[in-house]
C-alpha cells in the first residue's frame, strides 16, 4: 500500500454506513470494483514519509472534526471553516492531477531560474576575474542540471509546494470568506466523489464575484460555496438537478477514478462519458 493522495477518512464518507468497503469505478479500464479503502487513493512512494505525518497530523486530523460536523449536519465556526479551506486547498495540491498540473509549469519557470544563477555567477565572477573558468563551467552544470528537470522533475520540489506554498493564508482566506451551502441530497439522489475532488472554473478561481466551489463531503451531502450575498448559509434540500450537477463536475473533474457507496450501472456509464455540459448551480 502507498501514500494516501486521498484522505481515507474522506473516502469513508462515500463507504456504506461509513465502513471501510467502497465503489471504484475505473474510466480508463472501464470497469468497477467494490473494494477497502485502504487500497485506493493511493500511490507507492508518492511522498516521503516526513510529509505524509505532517499531511495527516497537521492537515487531516483537524479537518477530520470538521468533516464529522458536516456529516452531522451541525454549522460551523468561522475558525472551522478556515480550518477545512486549508484542508481543501492542500487536497487540490495533493492529489495526481494537481502533480500533473504542477509540473507542466516546470518548463516555462526554468529559463527565469537559469538566468537568475548564470547572473549571480557572473557577478560573483566581476568580483574574482580568476574564477572565469571555474564560473563558464558552473553556469553550464547548472544548465544541464535544470534541463534534466523538465524531464525528469524531482518529487521533493512539488512535496514542498505541498506542504507550503508562498501565500497558503491568501487561499485559505478567500475560501473561507465564501458562503457555504451543503447540499443534501436526501433520497433524490447520491453525491460521488473521484480523484481530484475540489472543483471549481480554472478560468474564474475562488476569488471572483461568480466563483463557485464544489467539494462532494458524503453520499449525502456536498460543499457548495459562492459569493452570492443574498444566501445564507446553512444546510438546504437539493433537488435532483442539483445533485446531478454536482455528479457532473465530480466526473469532469476525475482524472481517472470515480467512488460511490454503491454499485449502479449508471454510473459507469455516467463517468466514461467523456464529455460534460457544466452549469452554474445557482
Amino acid at each position: 500500500m502507498g501514500q494516501h493522495y486521498l484522505p481515507q477518512y474522506y473516502l469513508r464518507g462515500f463507504s456504506p454506513d461509513f465502513g471501510q468497503l467502497i465503489w471504484v469505478y475505473d474510466k480508463k479500464k472501464v470497469s468497477k470494483i467494490c473494494t477497502q479503502i485502504k487500497s485506493v487513493g493511493n500511490e507507492t512512494k508518492l511522498y516521503s514519509d516526513d510529509l505524509e505525518t505532517h499531511l495527516a497530523n497537521e492537515i487531516e486530523a483537524p479537518a477530520n472534526v470538521v468533516l464529522d460536523k458536516i456529516r452531522s449536519y451541525e454549522l460551523l465556526t468561522q475558525i472551522e471553516k478556515e480550518t477545512l479551506s486549508r484542508y481543501l486547498f492542500i487536497l487540490w495540491k495533493r492529489v495526481p492531477e494537481a502533480r500533473k498540473r504542477f509540473y507542466s509549469h516546470v518548463p516555462s519557470v526554468l529559463p527565469e531560474v537559469e538566468r537568475d544563477v548564470h547572473s549571480k555567477i557572473d557577478q560573483l565572477v566581476s568580483e574574482k576575474p580568476e574564477l572565469a573558468d571555474l564560473g563558464e563551467k558552473r553556469k553550464m552544470e547548472v544548465s544541464t542540471v535544470l534541463e534534466g528537470f523538465i524531464n525528469t522533475p524531482p518529487k521533493d520540489i512539488w512535496h514542498r509546494a505541498i506542504a507550503a506554498d508562498a501565500n497558503p493564508g491568501a487561499v485559505t482566506k478567500a475560501l473561507s470568506e465564501m458562503m457555504w451551502l451543503f447540499m443534501c441530497g436526501e433520497g433524490r439522489g447520491s453525491f460521488l466523489t473521484c480523484d481530484n475532488p475540489v472543483f471549481f472554473f480554472s478560468d474564474i478561481g475562488i476569488g471572483n464575484a461568480d466563483s463557485e466551489l464544489t467539494f462532494p463531503i458524503s453520499s449525502d451531502i456536498a460543499l457548495f460555496a459562492t459569493r452570492r450575498k443574498d444566501l445564507e448559509e446553512g444546510y438546504f434540500s437539493a433537488s435532483k438537478a442539483i445533485v446531478n450537477e454536482v455528479n457532473r463536475r465530480t466526473a469532469f473533474n476525475s482524472s481517472r477514478f470515480v467512488y460511490s457507496h454503491q454499485d449502479k450501472e449508471w454510473i459507469i456509464k455516467f463517468v466514461t462519458k467523456g464529455s460534460w455540459k457544466l452549469n452554474r448551480l445557482l
